[in-house]
């Protein structure tokens, strides 16, 4: 299975077969998905502006991943070993940037550093 995430839509599609097996519209979920990536476990993690998932399956099983901030403006930047390193703004905080770190084996989201510019 691969995922293709674009502004509007979010498909899934069984490589064997060649053919979509699922697709979700913007327009049905409200949420616009910014980034995408896949863990050393072949796990896919999904983030929209605000949330991150964890979709292992199917797009109709997900796992929303807690996170200790409510987030703005996701970002994933780069995985070394287990562990993924991803930026975004503190929501309603203007000119906030957080380091946060997903941790694959635990599901755990933890602040690496915040940084404020006032």
């Amino acid at each position: 299975m691969i995922l293709i995430a674009t502004s509007d839509y979010l498909f899934q599609i069984d490589c064997i077969r060649n053919q979509i097996t699922a697709f979700e519209s913007s327009d049905d979920t409200q949420k616009q998905y910014q980034d995408l990536t896949v863990t050393p476990f072949g796990d896919f993690i999904l983030a929209d502006y605000f949330h991150i998932e964890k979709i292992s399956d199917s797009i109709h099983k997900r796992e929303l991943i807690n996170s200790p901030i409510s987030m703005d403006m996701i970002t994933f930047n780069c995985w070394t070993e287990n562990k993924l390193l991803l930026s975004c703004q503190e929501l309603g905080v203007v000119d906030s940037k957080i380091e946060l770190e997903f941790d694959a084996t635990s599901d755990e989201l933890t602040i690496v550093s915040r940084k404020y510019n006032y």
